[in-house]
């Protein structure tokens, strides 16, 4: 039987576990309708209007990030038009999916009321509240982020394999920042502590990316 993320602190098919996700899954809900209204009413910034400029000609990377804004906004811009809501909408999607993985992330580790604290209070920080409402790089690089620890601890816990994951994850976060790539202090100390128990191919989705788009020295 698969195990909901969010109900992973919960026996699979006991009720607690639905009634117990329940606040979780209203906090996520009730913030993003509340960012789908602000990424409608709110115009296009200048550098959101830059970035819908880079959707319309795509390319493998820019001068000032790499391209996965440019691409999240293409799709949204070609069939939707540059509206405001439609270039932002993967934006908000994808805010929402962060504060899910985030959750479940928490919720494995100390219980359903710390993540529900922890979805609360990421959607009190701008960066979680106005910052997701609008088309920036940091909408998947929080992703990235936080869906790299996700699967980490899973690939820890529970199945190795969840590694190669990390690495999609990892390859997702140096396609949306040119800091976010393995040049990072930080994101070095977290590969080479969670090496010894992941496979080699962790690594090979996010070195194809900063490959692609690593900045020349």
């Amino acid at each position: 039987m698969v195990v909901s993320p969010l109900a992973r602190s919960e026996a699979p098919g006991m009720p607690g576990a639905a009634r117990g996700n329940r606040p979780v899954a209203w906090a996520i809900l009730l913030g993003t309708a509340l960012r789908l209204a602000l990424a409608a009413t709110v115009p296009l910034g200048h550098d959101e209007a830059y970035y819908v400029d880079w959707a319309r000609h795509l390319e493998p990377c820019y001068l000032d990030h790499p391209p996965a804004v440019a691409f999240l906004a293409a799709g949204p811009v070609r069939w939707l038009g540059a509206s405001p809501l439609s270039v932002r909408l993967p934006e908000v999607i994808l805010g929402a999916l962060t504060l899910t993985l985030a959750a479940s992330l928490v919720g494995a580790r100390a219980g359903r009321r710390a993540a529900l604290a922890t979805v609360v209070t990421l959607q009190a920080a701008p960066l979680f509240s106005v910052g997701a409402a609008l088309l920036t790089p940091d909408a998947p690089l929080a992703l990235a982020w936080v869906g790299t620890f996700w699967a980490l601890e899973r690939a820890l816990d529970r199945s190795p394999p969840f590694a190669l994951l990390a690495g999609a994850f990892l390859g997702l976060g140096a396609l949306s920042k040119l800091t976010a790539g393995p040049r990072s202090r930080s994101r070095r100390a977290m590969a080479s502590r969670a090496a010894v128990s992941r496979p080699p191919g962790c690594s090979l989705p996010s070195a194809v990316s900063w490959v692609t788009c690593r900045p020349s020295s």
